[in-house]
């Protein structure tokens, strides 16, 4: 049985995705309003580069989220992949058994 650190663990890895991924999501949104403002004011230069800001943060919290899920998804590998394994075993053997004991003996045949 798996103690609890293990769930704390993935429940924390959770928890910091979260934050990581939404700080720069949160910036995107300002930067992209900021872009528009300034477009607007006629301030061109400032607009694309507000633009390029919120594009960027963009894909750090895209990349972020994706570094965590692969984290994610080792972490659950680590912590089930063997209890996994042991359980495909048990499949496999159980299904072995059953085919053998579905087949017939062979019949002797007397030769003279």
């Amino acid at each position: 049985m798996h103690s609890d650190s293990s769930t704390f663990v993935l429940t924390a890895l959770h928890a910091v995705r979260s934050v990581v991924v939404a700080s720069p999501c949160n910036h995107v949104c300002q930067w992209e309003q900021q872009s528009f403002d300034t477009a607007a004011d006629g301030r061109l230069s400032i607009a694309l580069m507000l633009e390029h800001w919120a594009f960027a943060a963009e894909f750090l919290a895209t990349t972020a989220s994706t570094a965590f899920s692969a984290l994610f998804g080792q972490v659950f590998d680590a912590r089930f992949g063997a209890i996994i394994k042991v359980n495909q075993d048990a499949v496999l053997d159980g299904l072995a058994l059953e085919v053998v004991s579905a087949q017939q003996e062979p019949a002797l045949v007397a030769s003279y």
